[in-house]
């Protein structure tokens, strides 16, 4: 995904377990350097705090600087929130406020074939994203560049409905 970013688009990283951290705060590409280095130094364990993840995105989510950007959070998760909040119907509320008050949409990513399928789709729902299942750790990257050219992709502008 990083590879396919403009130097000029924004790129932010959160990541979550027992709670969520800011690992890089939205920030132009430019080099790629920093948005590389901060994957890299993500390590899995502990838990699943979705709740702790959107709140920490709501808190940095990226401003639209023209009428044709793309506000998109991708949240990769096998879904089994188990910290926090863990009400699906709750954690797709986050989400809807996340599109209502910033427009920013958001996508989920359901890893493994033993991960919750309902608070996903509620997720990405109410967040005004898409919903992917990714059977195999190798197939993410093919989604997440699907995921980019149709968000990139302008349908319409400027619409006037009489």
């Amino acid at each position: 995904l990083v590879q396919r970013l403009e130097a000029s688009d924004t790129f932010g990283l959160v990541s979550y377990s027992d709670d969520a951290t800011i690992d890089l705060a939205p920030a132009r590409v430019g080099d790629r350097r920093a948005a590389h280095a901060a994957i890299d130094r993500l390590v899995p364990g502990g838990g699943t705090h979705i709740e702790a993840a959107l709140h920490e995105v709501s808190k940095i989510a990226p401003v639209r600087r023209h009428p044709s950007d793309a506000l998109l959070v991708i949240l990769l998760s096998d879904g089994i929130a188990n910290i926090g909040q863990t009400n699906p119907d709750a954690l797709a509320a986050r989400a809807r406020a996340l599109f209502d008050e910033r427009g920013v949409l958001t996508t989920t990513l359901g890893v493994g074939t033993a991960f919750d399928e309902e608070t996903m789709l509620a997720i990405a729902r109410e967040g005004s994203g898409s919903y992917h299942f990714v059977r195999r750790s190798e197939d993410i990257a093919g989604i997440l560049e699907d995921e980019l050219e149709a968000r990139a992709e302008a349908v319409a502008q400027n619409l006037r409905l009489r």
